[in-house]
């Protein structure tokens, strides 16, 4: 994808410097990858991968988070990224496909900036003819900059599928050290585990530094539960089945309850 940025086509959120930098303040770095997988989730993705780019002295040059997901509509880029507290998601409770969003006011993307200073939204979606589109929006993490995102016409693309593809590079050495020194896998999967249970219909592969994410790695048992509920309007005996899953890890404690 070369796309050049357009002089004067800036988008400025309107919130002051000060408020976009607490929102990753106290960040960590799975904490910040984790924000920017939920947006490829809530995009629909179904493939996400997480690449660690090194140098010749294994120093870490860039992140690269890709997704599968149907990427921004270039026509709903300002709503998109203009607004802090609010996005297009704040209106509905699930994506198309039908899982419920996590996010809903454009948070997200701000914890990008405490991975790196220089960070690239590589975006490719379907116009409403079927036609693939590109274009490339950037943000900076210095003083006077990170209120504004510069932008690139979009373009006939040559992709076969819609996404999104983030690339962080200029990243702080402490940043750095801390990815090494933790354990990204397991704190990723936590986080993730029962969303892709809760969607395992969905088959989603999440990658992290080559590794396939299994979900099952922090599951320690399963109970199933079967009964009805009552229609109170029909009257009508509603069979539910419901699976529930132990973790070994307290941290994961959300409660989903999905079904056709």
């Amino acid at each position: 994808m070369m796309l050049c940025m357009n002089p004067g086509s800036v988008i400025e959120v309107e919130v002051s410097e000060d408020h976009l930098q607490s929102i990753y303040a106290n960040a960590t770095p799975a904490k910040a990858i984790a924000e920017i997988i939920w947006n490829a989730l809530d995009a629909d993705a179904t493939e996400i991968s997480v690449e660690f780019e090194r140098n010749k002295l294994e120093a870490l040059d860039r992140i690269i988070i890709k997704d599968n997901g149907h990427g921004i509509d270039f026509n709903k880029l300002d709503e998109s990224f203009r607004f802090l507290g609010s996005s297009p998601k704040k209106t509905k409770a699930c994506s198309p496909s039908g899982r419920l969003y996590h996010g809903c006011e454009g948070k997200g993307r701000y914890y990008s900036f405490y991975l790196g200073y220089n960070v690239e939204w590589k975006i490719t979606y379907k116009e409403k003819t079927g036609d693939m589109h590109e274009f490339v929006i950037s943000g900076e993490k210095s003083t006077g900059h990170l209120r504004r995102f510069p932008y690139s016409d979009h373009e006939v693309s040559k992709a076969k599928v819609t996404g999104v593809e983030v690339v962080i590079s200029n990243i702080p050495q402490a940043v750095a050290e801390k990815i090494k020194e933790s354990e990204l896998k397991t704190d990723i999967i936590t986080t993730f585990a029962y969303y892709l249970k809760a969607y395992k219909k969905e088959k989603i592969v999440l990658k992290v530094d080559g590794t396939v994410l299994d979900p099952d790695s922090v599951l320690e048992a399963t109970e199933t539960a079967n009964f009805e509920v009552e229609d109170e309007a029909t009257g009508r005996k509603i069979p539910v089945n419901m699976e529930m899953y132990h973790w070994t890890t307290p941290s994961v404690h959300k409660r989903f309850f999905c079904g056709d």
